[in-house]
């Protein structure tokens, strides 16, 4: 996309943001920035949480990495990984899950796209002629990422699981408060 169209897309005041932001961003991805430039991008940080939300989420990164590994230059199979992904995350109630699910659901993601990328590896270096120890490497890959997969959906599974037990039991607690309650109002009265 041209500046120009950008620009117009964005508006003025939003596209020089943004490319005074892409300056300042090339400025500190150096290995030795300039301190102003850095107190500059920590500013901005602090005043623009989406932003360091967004650059900080090493379980996206790895998820997009693994995907893009995969994929190779097929663009259709990224974007269909991509959406499969998505797909997921709503399936498992990531939007809504408290902060630890989240880390689980990305978990789970993340082992399931590794399984299955090394099941498609697995698969291709074990159907042709191959030595016992070919054999074993990829059988000890695949399996390694088959508990890895399954430990990550059995820690969600927990964590749901004493989520219910402690709401039920503090809706118990709740339920004996208000009992004692009404029985202390009918003897008083």
């Amino acid at each position: 996309m041209s500046e120009e169209l950008q620009m117009r897309v964005t508006g003025k005041e939003e596209f020089g943001k943004f490319k005074t932001v892409e300056a300042l961003i090339k400025r500190t991805n150096i290995e030795r920035p300039a301190q102003a430039d850095r107190d500059e991008l920590r500013r901005l940080l602090q005043e623009n949480p989406r932003m360091w939300k967004w650059a900080g989420d090493v379980s996206r990164r790895a998820t997009d990495h693994v995907i893009k590994t995969y994929s190779g230059k097929s663009a259709l199979s990224e974007e269909s990984q991509q959406r499969a992904v998505e797909l997921m995350r709503e399936e498992y109630g990531h939007k809504d899950a408290p902060p630890l699910e989240r880390m689980l659901i990305e978990q789970i993601i993340i082992s399931w796209l590794c399984l299955n990328s090394l099941t498609v590896a697995h698969t291709s270096k074990t159907y042709e002629s191959h030595n016992t120890e070919t054999g074993l490497y990829w059988d000890r890959r695949l399996t390694n990422a088959q508990r890895r997969f399954t430990r990550a959906v059995e820690s969600l599974a927990k964590v749901r699981a004493l989520t219910a037990a402690a709401r039920m039991a503090e809706s118990r607690t709740e339920k004996q408060i208000g009992g004692t309650v009404r029985q202390l109002k009918a003897v008083a009265s």
